[in-house]
């Protein structure tokens, strides 16, 4: 039998898969459940001084929990606005089966270009509002245009020192259930 490689890499199998199991302030996962719990998703631009603090498992699990279509794009490496244009527009104007929602998340939207991506992504969030949503993660939001930017609900992964201690009680529960489920003593 065949190991899978993502059965070894457990920051991928274990990836939390809803928002509940991802470590949050209370204040940030009260406001996602009540996103899920409506069903309806806002566009969000979920940003952080620090890179690998959860912006991008999180918009991950809200896509999950709301059964949501999703199209990952990297905007540091897919930045070509020609590229985006084809990706999104495809994505967008297709029709789903099953009537689900889109979300378009681009990780690292902070490394899109300027002069050319950022104002059209403007166009394709108005244009495509009606059936799908944008999540952007990023670790400078002011590299994001105010244009843009104005367009999203924005959610800081920043969170404060009285969070921390909560946090990593949660980080250490979900450590401790990972190597239960690995049969690690």
């Amino acid at each position: 039998m065949a190991v899978e490689i993502m059965d070894l890499v457990w920051s991928q199998k274990y990836r939390p898969t809803k928002v509940e199991d991802c470590a949050l302030p209370d204040n940030l996962s009260k406001i996602l459940l009540q996103t899920i719990k409506d069903g309806q998703i806002p566009n969000y631009l979920f940003h952080s001084n620090s890179p690998g603090v959860g912006k991008t498992t999180v918009a991950l699990a809200l896509a999950e929990q709301l059964d949501a279509s999703v199209l990952n794009i990297n905007g540091s490496l897919d930045k070509n606005i020609d590229t985006l244009r084809g990706e999104i527009t495809s994505f967008c104007s297709a029709f789903d089966m099953d009537g689900r929602r889109k979300i378009v998340l681009i990780d690292e939207a902070d490394y899109l270009n300027v002069n050319s991506t950022q104002p059209a992504l403007r166009h394709f969030i108005e244009k495509f509002s009606k059936s799908s949503s944008f999540i952007f993660t990023c670790n400078y939001p002011n590299k994001l245009i105010p244009a843009l930017r104005g367009r999203f609900v924005q959610q800081s992964f920043d969170f404060e020192t009285k969070d921390k201690n909560n946090l990593m009680m949660q980080m250490l529960e979900r450590a401790c259930w990972i190597l239960d489920q690995e049969e690690v003593k």
